[in-house]
C-alpha cells in the first residue's frame, strides 16, 4: 500500500458527502483566467485510483500541459515518499492500544471477521493501525488495480518527464494533520459502518461511471447520504480547499500558467475550489472533453 496515495484517495471517497450548493456543468477540466494573469491556467478533477477508467482523459490532460510551466498536485509526491517513516508513525495507534480496544465486545467479532475475509493474513498486521487507514486500505482494494500508478502520480510523472516544474499544494503534515479533528472512536465508528454497509462495489462502480461522464453533480448525489462529523468536514473540506485556493492564487500570479491536478471532490459545492477561485475574481470555465462510449455498455441502435 502506497500511503502517500492512500490519503488523497480516501479524501475522495469521503468528501462528496459534504458538498452542496450550485450545480455545475458536466466537466472535469476547467480553464482559469483573470485580469491580472498573462496566460490561462487549468484545473483538472482527478480520482486517486489505478482503475483504467480514471485514465479516460489522461491524454487530453497531458496535451494541456504544453501550455503551462507548472503542474501542481495535492501532494509533492517526491517529498512525501521521503517522509515514509514519519507517515508510518502517524498511521499507528498509540503504544499499548489495539484496534479491538476501540470496539464494544459485541461489535469487534464482526469487524475482525470482515477484515480477515477481505485482507487475509494482512489483517493481523493492521490491528495496530488507526481505523482511518484501514478504511483507506479497504477502499483502495475495492477498486480495480489496472495501472501501476494512480492517475495523479501518472500525470505528475509525465509532467516531470516533460521538464515541467512539479509542486504540491499541500504538505504531508497538513494532510495527516486533518485527521487530528477525528477521534479514534469516530474513526472506529466509520470503519464499523463500512463493514456493515451492503454494496461498496456497486457504489464505487457507479462513482467511476459518473466520473467518466464528468458528472460532478452525480458524484455528489451518490454520496449525499453519507454523513461526516462536522469537525472532520471542516478540516477535510473547508480548511483544505481554502488553503489550496490560496496557494493556487499565488502560483498563478508568479508562473506562466499552471495545471492543477486535484481530486474531483474538491471542485464543486459551496466550499469548492471553483467558487473559491471565482470569489477571488477569476473566471473559471468548463472545457469540453469528448466522452467515450461507457465501458461495458452497449450503445443502443436508432429505434431501440
Amino acid at each position: 500500500m502506497n500511503w502517500t496515495v492512500a490519503l488523497p484517495f480516501i479524501w475522495s471517497a469521503l468528501l462528496p458527502a459534504a458538498l452542496a450548493g450550485q450545480q455545475r456543468p458536466n466537466a472535469l477540466l476547467w480553464s482559469i483566467s483573470g485580469p491580472d494573469l498573462h496566460t490561462r491556467s487549468f484545473l483538472y478533477g482527478t480520482v486517486h485510483t489505478r482503475d483504467h477508467r480514471a485514465f479516460t482523459y489522461a491524454d487530453a490532460v497531458e496535451a494541456q500541459m504544453t501550455e503551462v510551466s507548472t503542474v501542481a498536485g495535492e501532494l509533492d509526491l517526491d517529498a512525501s515518499r521521503n517522509a515514509g517513516l514519519q507517515l508510518m508513525g502517524s498511521m499507528m495507534l498509540p503504544d499499548g492500544e489495539r484496534l479491538q480496544d476501540l470496539y464494544k465486545k459485541k461489535d469487534w467479532p464482526e469487524v475482525e471477521a470482515y477484515l480477515a475475509e477481505k485482507l487475509g493474513v494482512m489483517a493481523a498486521m493492521l490491528t495496530r493501525m488507526k481505523p482511518f487507514f484501514i478504511l483507506a486500505t479497504l477502499t483502495e482494494m475495492s477498486m480495480p488495480q489496472d495501472r501501476s500508478k494512480v492517475l495523479d502520480d501518472h500525470l505528475l510523472s509525465h509532467a516531470r518527464d516533460q521538464g515541467k516544474r512539479v509542486i504540491g499544494l499541500e504538505t504531508l503534515d497538513e494532510q495527516v494533520g486533518a485527521l487530528d479533528a477525528l477521534s479514534l472512536k469516530e474513526q472506529a465508528a466509520m470503519l464499523l459502518d463500512y463493514v456493515r454497509s451492503d454494496d461498496h462495489q456497486g457504489t464505487m462502480e457507479e462513482m467511476m461511471r459518473s466520473y467518466v461522464r464528468q458528472d460532478l453533480n452525480a458524484l455528489m448525489e451518490l454520496t449525499k447520504d453519507t454523513s461526516l462529523p462536522k469537525t472532520l468536514e471542516s478540516s477535510l473540506l473547508t480548511e483544505r480547499n481554502s488553503r489550496m485556493a490560496h496557494r493556487m492564487d499565488s502560483v498563478m500570479r508568479v508562473d506562466s500558467g499552471a495545471l492543477f491536478l486535484v481530486g474531483a471532490a474538491h471542485l464543486s459545492g459551496d466550499h469548492g475550489l471553483i467558487p473559491l477561485l471565482e470569489k477571488r475574481g477569476y473566471s473559471v470555465l468548463p472545457m469540453a472533453l469528448n466522452v467515450p462510449p461507457m465501458p461495458g455498455i452497449r450503445e443502443e441502435e436508432p429505434g431501440e
